[in-house]
């Protein structure tokens, strides 16, 4: 059959969350084709895109994905056969390993009865929270996203993130979204979601569904947490450069301690950041009086996101607190 090259790449972009190159599932390092649509899955997510073929099999993802990538040719070829999928073009040709037995157990995602609206802020809240879930212990509710009613939140012991949407879930819904393909979701333009039996489904209108497994457990309540009283200080105009120049020496790899140390004393706040490559440390003006100072940690590209939306924070004896519209962040104040 012959495919627009451009085309086939962007639908094997969208599905490579599924992928998983240590083969821990049969297949599960392999794109495949079936019942007109591309998909991977590798025991934790499963991704499905629309797409029409005139063969069906499993093929080695990484070498079709390259190859496609560096061959100049914008119309091709893909002719599937028991062992081999052959890629035609009009100077050269290749042969990729394929079985046209497909074995990857899909079926074990389950198929959705029913589908529900998301509310339309819903990725923004996601975007939101994903930086405060825990990067140990991924398998628990702290390493998740929680959703209910109409509240995204997150927490990991030190830091906490609640966000309010402008609808409701479905009223017997709560979804606990792992912070992985939580931040797989947010690329994606997802409007609907569903539920089966341990996994989360979302879809966008464009012929993509996404579904994750789900973690069993209660979701701690937040709302003690999030009162803070203290002093309110004014964040200083240049706080987002100086956060962005920081960040440069921070981890950009999830699951990585990718944080900013900010520390203010008398008159000043103090911005740095460190990792493998080096290390960065800026100081600005700030009116804040206190004698005994104070010391937090934070990841860069959420506060650079918040300071868009704020320009106060509030300080109190312990942690303190970023408030805007419809959202609230707080911080662990760390000791000396």
């Amino acid at each position: 059959m012959k495919i627009n090259r451009k085309e086939l790449l962007h639908v094997l972009n969208l599905v490579q969350p599924g992928l998983d190159k240590s083969e821990t599932v049969e297949q599960s390092n392999t794109f495949v084709f079936q019942d007109e649509q591309v998909f991977t899955f590798n025991d934790e997510v499963a991704v499905i895109v629309d797409y029409k073929t005139d063969f069906e099999g499993a093929v080695q993802a990484e070498e079709l994905y390259k190859l496609l990538s560096k061959v100049p040719e914008e119309e091709m070829e893909l002719v599937g056969s028991e062992n081999e999928l052959k890629v035609k073009g009009k100077k050269a040709r290749a042969g990729i390993r394929f079985n046209s037995e497909i074995e990857l157990p899909i079926e074990e995602i389950g198929k959705p009865k029913k589908w529900h609206e998301l509310p339309e802020n819903f990725l923004e809240g996601l975007q939101m929270c994903v930086f405060s879930t825990a990067t140990t212990g991924l398998a628990s509710v702290l390493g998740c996203v929680h959703v209910k009613d109409d509240i995204v939140e997150s927490c990991d012991d030190f830091r906490l993130t609640e966000f309010v949407m402008s609808a409701e879930l479905n009223e017997e819904d709560e979804l606990l979204i792992p912070a992985g393909p939580a931040k797989h979701l947010i690329a994606n333009k997802v409007t609907e979601y569903a539920t089966t039996d341990g996994w989360l489904h979302f879809r966008d209108g464009d012929g993509l569904r996404f579904a994750c497994r789900t973690i069993d457990g209660d979701f701690p309540d937040l709302e003690d947490l999030l009162k803070v009283s203290g002093t309110q200080v004014t964040l200083p105009d240049d706080l987002k450069p100086m956060l962005d120049r920081a960040g440069i020496f921070t981890s950009e790899e999830f699951g990585k301690n990718e944080r900013v140390d900010i520390e203010m004393k008398k008159g000043a706040l103090i911005v740095s950041g460190e990792g493998p490559a080096g290390w960065y440390k800026e100081r600005t003006k700030v009116k804040f009086s206190s004698d005994t100072g104070i010391k937090f940690a934070v990841q860069p590209r959420f506060l650079i996101q918040v300071v868009d939306l704020l320009n106060t924070v509030l300080i109190g004896k312990s942690k303190l607190l970023l408030k805007g519209d419809g959202f609230k962040h707080v911080v662990a104040l760390l000791g000396e």
